[in-house]
């Protein structure tokens, strides 16, 4: 798809199965788990076939209404084919390095979906740092309700994928229970957790999503009207 005509943008995040491959193929998805899952949940929303939507009326009325055509269709960008891998040249590595920095915005500003799944002897999704950067960001986004809502309903039977969220509510609605404090000090038990392949990543991530849990506070703040949280905020 072409990216300056796509009517939708969509930003996969899932687990590296393999350091050299990133997807894996399994006995369910001989293509390969995450091409698998993001074909399926893709065809959901837009062109779902017998196995996802069986009444023929439905499966016509969303191809009708929902039908990517041309320059026209939805974008997804898969960090694996987006960016260059290793062994990356000079000039790869130059591009790579630029867009590096900007990760964060592309879950928090377009719809998110999560790739949760995981082959045996794998760690969770959750359990991943890096994996929690991305899901924590496209939440304080609100960038989850439209692909990930199955994925959401998964992780929970694994984990509170909401605590981080909760303690953030009760920081924004300015009351004195909750602290700009606790909630980074929250994140940061949480991150005690989680997997790294490099553990200097683990201060990063921590100012990651404390950058964007403010801008989450600052923006609920404005569109609030409340000046006392938006100066609370700053």
């Amino acid at each position: 798809g072409d990216v300056r005509k796509a009517r939708r943008l969509i930003s996969a995040s899932h687990r590296w199965l393999d350091r050299d491959t990133c997807d894996v193929q399994t006995p369910a998805f001989p293509m390969g788990l995450h091409l698998g899952t993001m074909r399926r949940i893709l065809n959901t929303h837009f062109g779902p076939t017998r196995a996802e939507q069986p009444s023929f009326a439905r499966r016509l009325r969303h191809a009708i209404v929902r039908r990517a055509v041309g320059g026209w269709d939805a974008v997804v960008f898969y960090d694996f084919a987006g960016l260059p891998q290793v062994p990356r040249s000079e000039d790869e590595d130059a591009a790579f390095r630029r867009c590096l920095p900007h990760m964060g915005m592309l879950y928090s500003m377009f719809p998110t979906m999560v790739l949760h799944e995981v082959t045996l002897g794998t760690h969770g999704f959750l359990e991943s740092g890096w994996c929690f950067c991305e899901f924590q960001t496209a939440k304080l986004g609100k960038q989850l309700s439209t692909y990930s809502r199955d994925a959401i309903d998964a992780l929970s039977q694994e984990s509170d994928v909401w605590s981080c969220s909760t303690l953030l509510a009760r920081y924004s609605s300015g009351g004195d229970d909750c602290t700009e404090e606790d909630f980074i000090s929250q994140v940061q038990a949480e991150l005690e957790q989680k997997h790294f392949l490099n553990p200097t990543d683990t201060e990063e991530v921590r100012r990651i999503i404390s950058a964007f849990a403010l801008k989450r506070v600052m923006l609920d703040a404005i569109e609030g009207g409340s000046m006392e949280q938006l100066r609370s905020a700053v």
